[in-house]
């Protein structure tokens, strides 16, 4: 039963509550006439008690004795609120937490001031504005270096798709395949519901599929990263398009502090390596001094053999000869998937690098593809290129 004693706080259970707050005219009258008013009282820390009215004139150790014996004798046990009957009038209990109503929609709103929401805008490798009302939660990127960078930011979580040919890091393989970068799926990417998709400046940014994206209002971020500044500084947009600025910048230190320790190993060299990179063995290409090719090479310390301003070139092998070059690299992947090796080619015994044995088989992605990975193709070529260099790295 519930204690209606003039001298005693009155502390209702939860269901009881709830009860007089349908009925009323069930709570008798306190002192000065005035009703009492059911309030709702959340205990933020557990320690929360209702106040006393100012005029009680009552002893406050007996008071709160009372109070205690009464919160544990209705305490509703494993809730985190309980409706207190206050002893003083409703005008002030009403006031009070009105005021407390007040405070929380106030911090509420901070909060999503504070949010990370804000509009984001970022110029893309075409000169184009690329505007979102929020940082993107939803992206796919039509070729796998920017994946990577994603990735390595720390912003896997928002990429939503993938192309055919990614495979790093492994757990993208999860993703669903919108096709390949050449010929991507509009409808499956459509259906995805991307809020940002970025494409490839090498990937024929004007095709039919990309203008299809945009049509439907998606936007399109076109990048095309030839150099590692040219990199970075596509990391930082894409840290910015993703809401994740600062994880981009360290990210981008981490690489550059890699970069500048082969730098400290291979500088002062006496003789830079002069070094041939295949693209593709039939017919024979290799890299020029227009890609990640060149500053991988550069950044390990030697020098490119083929002086061409463009990315890939074809390639003769009487000139080749004539370059008689230190090492000869293989690059093997999508562009040239099963490569003879040089030593069992036609006339490839009369390159030195060859009949030496100083040729390297890489990976294409991390060697050709411009992303995070690059850092990695320094390193590993460094250490081939210059061995005594790193010993005991």
């Amino acid at each position: 039963m519930d204690d209606y004693s003039a001298g005693q706080p009155y502390v209702r259970s939860a269901p009881s509550a709830l009860f007089h707050r349908a009925h009323p005219t069930s709570i008798p009258p306190w002192r000065g006439g005035v009703g009492c008013s059911l309030a709702r009282q959340t205990l933020f820390d557990g320690a929360q008690r209702p106040h006393r009215h100012p005029g009680e004139g009552r002893d406050p150790v007996g008071y709160q004795k009372t109070l205690d014996s009464g919160l544990r004798r209705n305490d509703v046990h494993g809730c985190s609120e309980r409706f207190i009957l206050c002893r003083f009038p409703c005008r002030f209990v009403r006031l009070k937490f009105t005021m407390a109503n007040l405070i929380m929609a106030f911090a509420i709103l901070m909060s999503c001031i504070a949010a990370p929401c804000a509009a984001v805008e970022v110029k893309d490798d075409l000169g184009r504005t690329i505007t979102l009302a929020q940082p993107a939660r939803r992206i796919i990127p039509l070729y796998g270096a920017f994946s990577e960078m994603l990735f390595a930011m720390g912003a896997g979580s928002q990429v939503a798709a993938r192309t055919q040919a990614d495979q790093f890091p492994p757990e993208i393989e999860k993703l669903p395949s919108i096709g390949t970068h050449m010929k991507p799926n509009v409808e499956m990417i459509l259906g995805l519901k991307p809020d940002l998709v970025i494409q490839s400046e090498a990937r024929n940014a004007a095709s039919d599929e990309i203008r299809k994206i945009q049509e439907v209002g998606i936007p399109v971020a076109v990048f095309g990263p030839e150099r590692f500044e040219e990199l970075f500084s596509v990391m930082r947009r894409l840290g910015d398009l993703a809401g994740r600025p600062d994880e981009a910048e360290k990210t981008v230190a981490m690489l550059k502090e890699r970069l500048r320790a082969v730098h400290a190993r291979v500088d002062g060299v006496e003789k830079k390596r002069r070094v041939f990179f295949e693209v593709r063995s039939e017919p024979l290409a290799a890299a020029g001094q227009g890609s990640i090719v060149q500053e991988v090479i550069e950044a390990a310390g030697a020098e490119n053999v083929v002086k061409s301003p463009k990315g890939i070139i074809q390639y003769n092998l009487e000139t080749l000869l004539t370059e008689d070059v230190d090492f000869y690299v293989v690059q093997r992947g999508p562009m040239n998937r099963n490569p003879v090796e040089p030593a069992r080619r036609t006339h490839f015994d009369r390159l030195r690098a060859v009949r030496e044995g100083r040729v390297l088989t890489v990976d294409e992605h991390i060697y050709s593809r411009p992303g995070p990975r690059s850092v990695q193709a320094v390193e590993e070529l460094a250490a081939a290129l210059y061995p005594e260099r790193f010993v005991g790295k």
